[in-house]
């Protein structure tokens, strides 16, 4: 393992483009704009280059090209940002580009899926042609994300119905499902340690009586967030940040 990258002065960027056995990264579109134009780098420059599979090298630009930048790997950088707690935050869709801001924070706070799903309060079902270019869009929002946090590993976004959400949300020893009308406060679920937790947050008009019935019967805990009804975009990210404070890295 390499020394720590140099947060001051190295500048973070992501690429799918990553050829170890090479020693070679090459860095194109919209992230070598950002380089050559709004940074203003030059050959012979450090950088730090990620491809969100949780590794990140340091290395210089040799070479800049209208259309690619290539950078010579000197050596792996320490990943030290990712959090011990494993979050999984189911998201109700959201109107315009609410999605997107709670992808980009929940992405900051360390979350490491994202599903997006529709209930009976939300916007319809969307084709999957529709699914794809919201994923992509939403990843480029997510490597936003991750180079603001200097993260390393590119959450999962996923988009699926309120019954295939509820069991992408895996095996966690806790999962919790937000519903003002809940009698359990959060806090009273978070005395004890655990390494996974699930979040259900629900869209602007709230979760039915019916879809709460079934969240609980697939294990699924209600619990309230305080007496403030919050918007489902101010949820999806208060949620993430509660948690990680309890059981996770920050504070």
């Amino acid at each position: 393992m390499g020394r720590s990258c140099d947060e001051k002065t190295l500048r973070r960027f992501f690429t799918p483009f990553i050829d170890r056995a090479r020693g070679i990264a090459t860095i194109e579109a919209e992230e070598l704009r950002h380089l050559k134009t709004v940074l203003r780098l030059k050959e012979g420059e450090r950088v730090c280059v990620f491809d969100g599979s949780g590794r990140v090298f340091a290395g210089t630009i040799e070479e800049l090209t209208r259309s690619s930048a290539r950078v010579v790997l000197e050596e792996e950088v320490e990943d030290t940002t990712e959090s011990p707690l494993e979050i999984t935050l189911l998201q109700a869709l959201l109107k315009g580009d609410k999605n997107a801001l709670v992808v980009q924070k929940a992405t900051e706070l360390g979350v490491k899926r994202i599903v997006l799903f529709t209930t009976e309060r939300t916007v319809p079902v969307l084709p999957e042609e529709k699914r794809g270019r919201m994923r992509e869009r939403l990843k480029r929002v997510s490597i936003e994300g991750l180079k603001q946090s200097r993260r390393a590993c590119m959450p999962e976004i996923l988009i699926e119905g309120f019954r295939d959400a509820l069991i992408a949300g895996g095996s966690a020893p806790l999962k919790l499902i937000f519903h003002e009308r809940a009698k359990t406060p959060l806090k009273a679920t978070l005395s004890q340690p655990v390494r996974a937790v699930t979040l259900v947050v629900g869209p602007e008009g709230g979760f039915s009586h019916e879809e709460v019935t079934l969240a609980e019967s697939m294990g699924y805990v209600a619990v309230r967030c305080g007496p403030r009804v919050l918007r489902g975009e101010t949820m999806g990210i208060v949620a993430p940040a509660l948690v990680q404070y309890a059981l996770g890295d920050m504070g």
